[in-house]
């Protein structure tokens, strides 16, 4: 295995030899802490109906409490902290965090923005994306994200709608309609991994740094292959 540094331009060069490329969504295509911190815009600014806190100040212990400890039980402590009227529990907050927002807005990455650029006129060439996570909020993510998309996928594949990555029946189900030749799977992480064993494909892992804000600094971004 090699790793080297993903110049955006040179990506369609890197991987042409296989005929299909299956991309991971979060943390893959575009960076997950982006709409995070946005969802937790959006829910701090309905919350501030409901509290005598302010807006600013939920968003502030939300986004700290993400960065500090990742997102477990994070609307558990929320509610733990602060003084809301009783409407407003773990259900009611996550109807906000999984309502579609017009106003939230997604940037695929430079490399993924430029392999999207170079295969636009080639109608032979197509990618796809398997993608693990609640289903109602994937399909939001990628809504905020494909008008910001040259072209979009051939398919998406909602893994949580059959069985999570690492299972490998969302590639199963994906191979059977398209009859893959060398696909190829490019993910993020351990389960990403996993599941490209899994379905007997190749993998490639991409690996970056975040800036003391939180975010990916994409001239980090380099893969594992």
């Amino acid at each position: 295995m090699m790793r080297f540094i993903l110049n955006p331009t040179d990506f369609f060069q890197r991987f042409s030899k296989h005929n299909e490329i299956i991309f991971d969504l979060d943390n893959t295509i575009y960076d997950e802490n982006i709409f995070l911190e946005q969802s937790y815009s959006k829910i701090a600014n309905i919350l501030e109906n409901y509290t005598d806190v302010s807006r600013h100040d939920i968003h502030k212990y939300l986004w700290n409490f993400f960065l500090k400890n990742g997102r477990a039980n994070i609307f558990n402590e929320l509610i733990q902290n602060f003084d809301f009227s009783k409407k407003v529990d773990i259900d009611f907050i996550l109807s906000i965090f999984r309502s579609r927002d017009n106003n939230i807005k997604l940037k695929a990455f430079n490399y993924f923005s430029s392999y999207i650029n170079s295969i636009n006129s080639l109608e032979e060439k197509n990618y796809f994306i398997i993608t693990n996570g609640n289903h109602i909020q994937q399909k939001n993510k990628f809504y905020y994200l494909r008008s910001s998309l040259l072209k979009t996928p051939k398919t998406i594949i909602y893994a949580n709608e059959h069985k999570p990555k690492p299972s490998d029946e969302s590639f199963k189900i994906l191979n059977k309609r398209f009859k893959f030749k060398n696909p190829i799977y490019i993910g993020d992480s351990l389960i990403d991994k996993q599941f490209s064993i899994n379905s007997s494909v190749d993998y490639a892992g991409l690996v970056f740094q975040r800036n003391k804000f939180g975010l990916v600094d994409e001239s980090t971004i380099m893969i594992n292959y």
